[in-house]
């Protein structure tokens, strides 16, 4: 399980990475968003650094972790108005994907 958990980690922080050049290059991304994605970020490498040495108990937190930071970059993204569709799209589909990882995961 630590492995596929690694290895999903793995594949959405990729896409983390991806979101947070283009919130870097877009113009209306607003300071706020842009911390809040930050954390996402940062919570997403943690978990995904600690999957290997930590215990069931300690993944689950994790991932809730980071679904709830991902919770808190998802209404950020729809508040901010001036961002553009593609940005947001990338913002809420990082959302969706921690979202069914986490409902898969964690009982």
């Amino acid at each position: 399980m630590d492995a596929s958990i690694t290895s999903r980690l793995a594949d959405i922080e990729e896409k983390i990475d991806d979101a947070a050049a283009q919130l870097k290059r877009d113009a209306g991304a607003s300071p706020a968003l842009k911390a809040v994605f930050d954390e996402l970020h940062r919570k997403a490498r943690e978990a995904r650094d600690g999957v290997q040495t930590a215990d069931e108990s300690s993944i689950r937190e994790q991932l809730i972790e980071v679904e709830q930071a991902a919770d808190s970059a998802k209404l950020a993204a729809k508040a901010d108005e001036k961002i553009s569709g593609s940005t947001r799209a990338a913002v809420l589909a990082i959302h969706d994907s921690l979202c069914a990882m986490k409902a898969e995961l964690v009982h």
